[in-house]
């Protein structure tokens, strides 16, 4: 992984060079122990290890199962990306000549999109989907709407650029919902961030981090989500809608986020757009974030004594 091209330019380009330069294996020492390589994959081992596809129906041969995604995860190839190049010549007979075409590799970001046969040399969903859910490239995912819904992108994710204005609110939902899963990067930042220090003296810190979290919002009013699915901090979901001002866009889109705080109040219900239309049309949108609390579903397990829960 370090022995790549633009990997060395990374790691060299980090380095304080000195009038006797180190040799080029110090410097990725250097470099891994300054951005803490153990710790990323120390985390990395603990997510992979809580995954039904890695773990099995027995834990035997767990090690043996988390070798061999980690494996498969650092092997994938660089992303061939085919650009046409104005040639500068200016003796060219046909149109079709003025162009030549050049192969460029990223290491940076990725396509995911339906599948392709090897002699398009196309990149597999299922691997893209894989490598995006580890710390290591491609760090940028460009997707069409094939990647907005059922797909989970959230283990190291938790920015979402939207290419365009969403739809309808549920289209809005399903986006952010990608990075809006079961112990998501931006709940563990978080959690990082109030307890880190104290779940580091435990022998296991990723558990005690989660148990830590849980007992701080002891003797509060809060659900079972916490602190899995939603914890209190500095971090969150980064949402970037690129809307010229006063543009079409930019209205669609204050429409859009004004009528996904109605929908979430009308989720469950036999029409919901209806009921958004007529909502957003009676009914100001403080007064509906006010509601929205009292009447969401709530869909924990039930427990004894819960009879009147939904």
């Amino acid at each position: 992984m370090f022995n790549r091209p633009d990997a060395t330019l990374v790691v060299r380009g980090t380095r304080k060079r000195r009038p006797q330069a180190k040799p080029y294996w110090r410097d990725v020492l250097s470099y891994s122990c300054d951005g803490a390589l153990q710790g990323v994959l120390d985390e990395y081992m603990a997510l992979l290890r809580e995954q039904p596809e890695e773990r099995g129906d027995r834990t035997a041969d767990l090690p043996q199962r988390i070798g061999t995604s980690t494996r498969k995860t650092a092997e994938l190839q660089a992303l061939r990306v085919e650009v046409d190049l104005l040639d500068g010549a200016r003796n060219t007979k046909r149109a079709g000549q003025r162009f030549a075409r050049k192969t460029l590799s990223s290491r940076f970001a990725a396509a995911f999109g339906a599948a392709m046969t090897e002699e398009a040399a196309g990149i597999h969903p299922e691997a893209v989907r894989r490598t995006f859910n580890s710390p290591f490239w491609p760090w940028v995912l460009v997707t069409t709407s094939v990647g907005q819904e059922g797909l989970e992108f959230h283990r190291y994710c938790h920015s979402v650029v939207h290419w365009n204005v969403p739809a309808s609110p549920v289209e809005f939902e399903q986006r952010e919902g990608r990075v809006q899963r079961y112990k998501s990067h931006w709940v563990r930042r978080n959690l990082a961030a109030a307890h880190g220090a104290a779940a580091m003296r435990e022998m296991y810190p990723w558990r005690e981090l989660y148990d830590l979290g849980e007992g701080a919002e002891a003797g509060h009013q809060v659900d079972d989500f916490v602190p899995e699915w939603v914890f209190p901090g500095p971090f969150g979901i980064e949402r970037h809608v690129p809307t010229p001002p006063y543009s079409r866009d930019s209205v669609s889109f204050e429409q859009v986020r004004r009528a996904r705080v109605y929908y979430r109040m009308v989720l469950g219900q036999p029409n919901p757009d209806e009921l958004v239309d007529v909502l957003m049309e009676n009914m100001p949108e403080s007064m509906a974030r006010e509601l929205v609390e009292e009447l969401r579903l709530d869909l924990r397990p039930r427990r004894s004594g819960d009879s009147d829960r939904l």
